[in-house]
């Protein structure tokens, strides 16, 4: 392993073992094939004349934005032309339709981001902008709101995001839900200095946004010129972090308090004030249950320039080490883009990196690090048929046909879209997770925040889905979970919600596309009158679990447990119930004349599965 973990984890973790995986070669590495022309991803970044910052642009982004389960491809022109937009056909091509969607605009298109900021079910698009093509005035950024019939309104300035900017600085943003309120908030990445720079939004839950950078204790983000922000729970204590990755060494790692508000712990990674640094990916690289994270910087070292760096959590959660040169992922040129994928199915991360700069590195390939089982990566883009020596700015993670392992996209500054199909037929087996929370107003939409422990046996791979920044861009709004051999059938996945409920599901099959919907189980009574009998009934519970329903008439709660909150107050009398196959219980009671008049508090707990219903009081006439 790269260094010696424990586990945060509130349940016994081990590390994955080879029951899941290959042994380390070579020989488990993917087969990548140029598709772009076959699959019609055909679209070349011309930067409009006069364009500020033609060295560092051409990004992309990924999306399902007419949610059919296959993944769309949003690609900024550089202002020449409308942006392209890529609908996929449902087989793995995609057709072209950004007039088709009213993205029609001339302007000069930078970063992006993907998430359902007004909760309708339909993926929104957020584009950095450094303005109209041609014109040196002052930029707009754009939200594109999804009307969910196949078009786009951008309502940024209505919003309060569209961060009109003097300086033309914005790069990267992302969607995330800070507060855990249900709703998604966003941050917006810029290079300049002072008030026109990093922002961070809080959605006010009617389609507008509020500036909270200062108020949420991001004070110091005036000197960091900032490229890819990242929302993810770093050191999995339930609330969302936000890593920032910025040029010239002005990096921010900023906790989370609990309080919706942010403490800077950019000591928590020493190295991370040394790097110039562009891209970001996210991970647990080790298989020790916990999150490190890979950024990009430029590999040159008769300058002193360090090249990218790999940070490893020491398994407390404060510490993360830097470990890029010791497992060779250091060198990867002048670094952009970079993604965590599972390139052959084998349970382990690998690593990819796009890079270029003009005239000083031309031609310089784009790199794939394969993961030898946590004890060091080896680099095999041309082993594996990923050959791009393009420059290289966006490189985003997608499973494009839904073949069940991971293709590449890159984007360029000034050249072409490159698609990398996946064509890996190793036996390897594999899962892949989405996750539909409308149905519970406290998560937020898609499922960001969520995290998955996948068990056989013994063996266990931990994933979380953040909002998955690479450089300008972002990849799929999905988990997809490597297996390695013998995994046809999963002993157990654990689903852990971002407002610290789980689902359990045992048995569950691999090889599939699965969509977890989060729902809470329901608990409700019949009209309740002095003198009678009143029925109590649960839904939505595991079949056959023992339900514990807590009753209170003092109050509402919560009373701590060692499973999670109880919404009542203590003390408290207990009934239990049992679910029947379709995981419902019905049980009634008499209810006594003298409490007339009262008020009592019930909440329901799953035992079997570690879930909470909903908190219910009920008022006797």
């Amino acid at each position: 392993m790269f260094s010696p973990k424990y586990s945060p984890q509130s349940r016994p973790l081990v590390l994955l073992g080879c029951a899941l995986v290959f042994s380390p070669q070579l020989g488990a590495q993917a087969i990548y094939v140029d598709h772009t022309q076959n699959a019609n991803l055909i679209g070349t970044h011309e930067p409009a004349a006069g364009h500020p910052s033609v060295m560092m642009v051409g990004g992309g982004t990924v999306g399902d934005f007419n949610s059919d389960g296959w993944p769309d491809v949003f690609v900024p022109s550089g202002g020449t032309r409308p942006d392209f937009f890529f609908i996929n056909d449902g087989d793995g091509t995609f057709t072209e339709s950004a007039a088709a969607w009213g993205l029609i605009d001339l302007h000069m298109g930078v970063g992006s981001a993907v998430g359902d900021f007004n909760g309708d079910g339909w993926q929104d698009l957020y584009v950095c902008s450094f303005g109209p093509a041609g014109s040196r005035q002052a930029g707009h950024n754009k939200l594109y709101r999804n009307n969910g019939d196949g078009s786009f309104t951008d309502v940024a300035i209505i919003a309060g995001v569209n961060a009109p900017s003097v300086a033309n600085n914005c790069y990267g943003a992302a969607f995330g839900d800070y507060d855990r309120d249900g709703d998604l908030d966003l941050f917006v990445a810029a290079y300049s200095f002072g008030q026109e720079g990093n922002k961070l939004y809080r959605n006010n839950g009617d389609e507008t946004f509020t500036d909270v950078t200062a108020a949420a204790g991001i004070l110091d983000v005036d000197t960091t010129r900032g490229f890819v922000p990242n929302f993810v729970d770093l050191n999995q204590d339930g609330h969302t972090d936000i890593i920032l990755i910025a040029d010239t060494g002005t990096s921010k790692v900023y906790f989370n308090n609990g309080k919706n508000a942010f403490t800077n712990a950019t000591q928590c990674a020493p190295d991370l004030s040394l790097p110039n640094a562009m891209g970001l990916a996210t991970g647990d690289f080790d298989n020790d249950m916990d999150l490190d994270f890979y950024v990009s910087d430029i590999y040159y070292p008769v300058s002193g320039i360090g090249g990218n760096r790999l940070f490893i959590n020491d398994g407390s959660g404060k510490i993360w080490n830097e470990v890029a040169s010791s497992v060779g992922v250091k060198d990867a040129g002048w670094g952009w883009g970079v993604v965590a994928t599972d390139m052959d199915n084998d349970g382990w991360l690998d690593l990819a990196s796009t890079n270029g700069w003009f005239s000083s590195w031309d031609n310089y390939p784009t790199r794939i690090f394969h993961n030898s089982q946590g004890k060091s990566f080896v680099e095999v883009a041309a082993n594996c048929g990923l050959n791009h020596l393009g420059q290289g700015r966006s490189l985003l993670r997608l499973d494009a046909d839904r073949d069940g392992d991971e293709d590449l996209i890159i984007t360029e500054s000034n050249g072409p879209i490159s698609y990398f199909k996946n064509e890996t037929d190793n036996g390897n087996y594999w899962l892949r997770i989405s996750f539909d929370t409308q149905g519970v107003d406290d998560l937020a939409p898609h499922g960001l925040g969520t995290e998955v422990i996948v068990r056989r046996g013994s063996k266990q791979i931990y994933r979380q889905l953040d909002s998955s920044q690479s450089y300008l861009g972002q990849s799929e709004l999905a988990l997809h979970i490597g297996l390695g051999q013998y995994a046809d059938v999963l002993n157990e996945v654990e689903v852990r919600w971002a407002d610290g409920q789980i689902t359990i599901m045992p048995n569950v099959a691999s090889n599939q596309h699965l969509v977890v919907r989060a729902a809470r189980p329901l608990l409700t009574a019949s009209q309740v009158q002095a003198q009678a009998q009143a029925m109590v009934t649960l839904s939505g519970f595991t079949p056959f679990s023992k339900a514990v329903v807590a009753v209170s008439d003092v109050g509402g709660g919560p009373v701590s447990t060692p499973c999670g909150d109880l919404f009542v107050s203590a003390p408290f009398q207990v009934m239990t119930m049992k679910a029947d196959a379709q995981g419902q219980s019905a049980r009634s009671f008499y209810v006594p004349g003298w409490v007339s008049g009262s008020t009592f508090w019930l909440h329901a707990f799953d035992s079997s599965a570690s879930t909470f219903s909903n908190p219910l009081s009920v008022t006797v006439p």
